[in-house]
């Protein structure tokens, strides 16, 4: 599953009431709104011949990144290897360019593309300008009849969202799987992207969770909250939007302790997961 770190999170203004210790821990400029609300880049795609990923019933390619020390690029590139890991009980290996073996997918942000060979440079000469969520996915024919899919974003979150893509367009049946991507240019339609949890009483269900009412009825464990993190993630949606009810807003809330902390410890975990 997909870890939600391309995750930007609009906290509601309530909760700046109610919890400045987790609202200090993002500038307002965070969360300010986009310059523009719907994509810019203009969308592609052509096939080509099929890229394998799975060959009876394993992985059977090879994953490296541009840029090690960008958390966002590592953490795609490990959450990419854990998808065919979890699936399949077989996941590719990570590791550099030049120990790779079979095919390869190479994350890269524009930012990072400087530090590929120069046919990777090559193959996105193309794909200039892309705004920070935009990515492109571009076939690189290598020597010994080896092939590589570059996963290019505008910034790491765009090559995130290129990996996504490629799972997204696999074809499977099971024990092989492939994807035809010559290339792909594409980016999100909208620039926020965003879920609403509304905390009243009336909407309280198994969808939609108790975090604020002193029962365990509907209450989600930390972890259900970053399994649900990890789909938001998985569809693109970047925006997480909590309505907290107007008693977490009073001079008892204000004081803390009991349920109060609770929710203000659960809010600063969900925030650091994403």
């Amino acid at each position: 599953s997909f870890r939600a770190c391309a995750l930007a999170f609009a906290v509601a203004a309530f909760s700046s009431i109610a919890m400045p210790s987790l609202c200090a821990q993002a500038s307002p400029d965070s969360i300010a709104p986009p310059d523009h609300y719907f994509r810019t880049t203009e969308r592609g795609r052509t096939g080509a011949a099929p890229f394998s990923l799975l060959h009876s019933g394993r992985a059977n390619f090879s994953i490296a990144v541009a840029d090690s020390s960008d958390e966002i690029l590592a953490t795609a590139a490990a959450d990419l290897a854990g998808y065919f890991k979890e699936r399949w009980g077989s996941g590719p290996a990570i590791s550099g360019l030049d120990g790779a073996k079979g095919g390869l997918i190479v994350l890269a942000s524009s930012q990072s593309l400087a530090r590929l060979p120069d046919a990777y440079r090559a193959a996105a000469s193309r794909d200039t300008n892309l705004p920070a969520e935009g990515f492109a996915i571009e076939r690189v024919e290598l020597s010994q009849g080896r092939v590589a899919l570059l996963c290019l974003g505008g910034s790491s979150i765009g090559a995130r969202y290129a990996t996504v893509d490629i799972l997204r367009q696999m074809t499977s049946d099971g024990r092989e799987a492939s994807i035809a991507a010559g290339h792909v240019r594409d980016e999100p339609y909208s620039t926020w992207r965003s879920i609403y949890i509304n905390d009243s009483a009336h909407q309280a269900n198994n969808y939609d969770p108790n975090l604020v009412y002193p029962v365990d009825t509907y209450r989600w464990p930390i972890e259900k909250w970053k399994r649900y993190l990890d789909q938001m993630a998985f569809f693109r949606y970047n925006v997480l939007q909590i309505w907290l009810v107007p008693h977490m807003f009073t001079p008892k809330a204000l004081e803390g302790g009991g349920l109060y902390d609770y929710v203000a410890d659960t809010l600063r975990e969900v925030a650091r997961y994403g």
